[in-house]
């Protein structure tokens, strides 16, 4: 998806041609950020609304040097979704247990997964770590990104995503019986 700087300049000028083609462009994206960072299905359309009004408000705020449109537009979108989940009472901190050893880990395992299946298993994910997670490894910010948007220190977002990738270590251990079944979670007693 490219976004000419044509088009956020007319956006800026309030052009309503303008924003609904920059609305048609960045919706399909923005509503799967905003799907994985919900918690109820049932906020997506107020929230992407309310995303889109935030957008088209602080576009004149926009500096195309300080980064891509579509990585600021997701900022917003990922703000408005972190707001509706705290409004919403979802955002409860759960204790992490990290086991002594680390489970082995085959790389093929991935190559095999589909996204609604990585979305799955980062909904049992506690939520504190899932949202680094995925805003570091999907979404492509960095610490200093994370810690500004959920109002947390750099360190602790440094720490969330270690343990994400320690819970998802935990969480997979290969079968090797049953190569027709190559995942099989861990069951926590």
């Amino acid at each position: 998806m490219q976004i000419s700087a044509e088009l956020i300049r007319a956006c800026k000028k309030g052009e309503s041609r303008a924003q609904k083609e920059l609305y048609v462009l960045l919706l399909p994206y923005l509503r799967a950020v905003a799907r994985r960072y919900l918690f109820q299905e049932t906020q997506l359309r107020d929230v992407l609304q309310d995303a889109f009004v935030k957008i088209f408000k602080s576009i004149k705020s926009y500096d195309s040097t300080k980064g891509e449109f579509r990585k600021w537009a997701v900022m917003i979108t990922i703000n408005t979704s972190h707001n509706a989940n705290r409004k919403a009472g979802k955002m409860q901190q759960e204790e992490f247990i990290i086991s002594k050893h680390d489970q082995a880990m085959n790389p093929e395992v991935f190559e095999k997964m589909s996204k609604d299946d990585l979305l799955a298993i980062l909904s049992k994910m506690p939520t504190d770590l899932s949202v680094v997670f995925q805003m570091f490894c999907i979404d492509g910010f960095d610490h200093d990104g994370i810690s500004e948007v959920l109002q947390i220190k750099t360190v602790l977002s440094r720490k969330r995503l270690s343990r994400a990738r320690k819970w998802l270590k935990e969480y997979f251990v290969i079968n090797k019986d049953d190569q027709s079944d190559l995942l099989t979670p861990i069951q926590y007693g």
